[in-house]
């Protein structure tokens, strides 16, 4: 039988992502990997929350894109349109904040007092320039 000895670290709070906390090891080189939402997740582990995707590093749990569902992830950059019945769509937004973080947005798009189904606001992020112009289909 292997015996294991586990030190716990003091660990340090950083406020991230509109105040959720996340934490860093402290005193240490080496990452046992992160904690999120009271679940542990292994070092380089990804995962999804709140349209979030967030991959683990150096202990601390690194937004690096969002995901519209488990089977469509965004990164950066990104805009996507769902189109449904009758030209109706809802538009999908990840991208780089004025804050330097990134972000998830959607809104309903096309159809009575909606905005038209084309990315609203700035640019998508700081490595690109370019906006998107998105058209209905005919």
């Amino acid at each position: 039988m292997e015996c294991k000895i586990v030190i716990l670290l003091p660990v340090i709070p950083l406020l991230i992502n509109a105040g959720v906390p996340e934490y860093l090891l402290k005193h240490s080189e080496i990452s046992e990997g992160c904690f999120r939402e009271g679940q542990q997740f292994g070092e380089g582990e990804e995962f999804l929350r709140s349209f979030l995707r967030y991959k683990c590093v150096n202990g601390r749990a690194k937004i690096i894109g969002c995901y519209i569902d488990e089977s469509r992830m965004m990164s950066a950059g990104d805009d996507v349109v769902d189109w449904k019945r009758d030209k109706m769509g809802m538009v999908h937004r990840c991208f780089v904040g004025d804050d330097g973080r990134i972000a998830y947005q959607e809104y309903p798009c096309g159809f009575l007092n909606n905005p038209p189904c084309e990315p609203l606001g700035k640019p998508l992020s700081v490595n690109r320039m370019d906006t998107l112009s998105l058209q209905a289909p005919k």
